[in-house]
């Protein structure tokens, strides 16, 4: 929250932790059916995967291990960034992963989901697409603005 006040922009006659009405316009919720395998970083195997993979690049980082706490690191980003790109190139007897599957730093109960832009031989990952407005009683955004104590105002 201290960061908050100290954001220089547009803006800047709004009040920490207060996200006026008017960010909703525009902004769109979507939802797909996603296609392919993806791989769970997380995962033991993944992480064995990752230790040797991207040894080299940890002690560039100065970081001790490649373990579930190394990756959900707000920073270095670079470091989760290569860590995605590795995935990306990472091929099996399956071909190409759709993407990459992660648990959020913010809570074990949020898992995210990157979604990679196709390889060239593969189609895109994402079937059943749809997208609508985001309205200021949506249960998702209520419960994100709880969590991250946001005033919608």
């Amino acid at each position: 929250m201290a960061a908050l006040n100290e954001i220089e922009g547009e803006d800047e006659d709004e009040a920490a932790g207060v996200v006026p009405r008017r960010w909703l316009r525009g902004r769109r919720v979507g939802e797909a059916t996603a296609l392919g395998r993806f791989v769970d970083v997380g995962d033991a195997a993944s992480l064995a995967t990752l230790r040797s993979g991207l040894a080299a690049r940890a002690i560039h980082y100065d970081l001790a291990e490649i373990d579930a706490a190394t990756i959900r690191m707000e920073a270095p980003r670079s470091f989760t960034q290569e860590v995605s790109r590795f995935v990306y190139e990472l091929r099996d007897e399956g071909g190409a992963f759709a993407g990459i599957r992660f648990r959020s730093r913010l809570g074990d109960e949020f898992v995210n989901w990157a979604i990679f832009e196709p390889s060239p031989e593969a189609e895109t990952p994402l079937a059943e697409m749809d997208s609508f407005e985001i309205e200021a009683g949506d249960p998702d955004l209520v419960a994100a603005l709880r969590l991250l104590d946001l005033e919608l105002v």
